[in-house]
């Protein structure tokens, strides 16, 4: 089991977050399904009467511990620049006079 991963499991549970987080990050269906069933198996989760998932003390733990390891600090990580917009350098002379298709007020 990897660690980034199931560190990324506990933050969508205890977040009660959206899995496609983990399908992002390349794991299929099945990947999460057994990294689930993984975590439950060690005691990092468990299941109330309501089929809910929820942390255990021990799950919490290592949710915190690997929290400094993993949790992404840099900004520059969080918002990924679009490539799609940007325009070629230009002299600090020239100027640049968008199309008026692009311009919206």
């Amino acid at each position: 089991m990897n660690d980034k991963y199931l560190y990324f499991l506990l933050d969508i549970i205890q977040k009660n977050g959206d899995a496609r987080r983990l399908v992002a990050e390349g794991l299929s269906f099945m990947d999460i399904s057994e990294l689930t069933h993984s975590a439950l198996s060690k005691g990092f989760l468990q299941v109330d009467e309501n089929r809910k998932l929820s942390l255990t003390a021990t799950g919490r733990d290592k949710y915190q511990a690997d929290g400094r390891k993993f949790k992404k600090t840099d900004k520059n990580s969080w918002i990924q620049p679009q490539i799609k917009s940007r325009t070629s350098k230009i002299d600090k002379n020239d100027i640049f006079l968008p199309s008026q298709d692009e311009l919206r007020f």
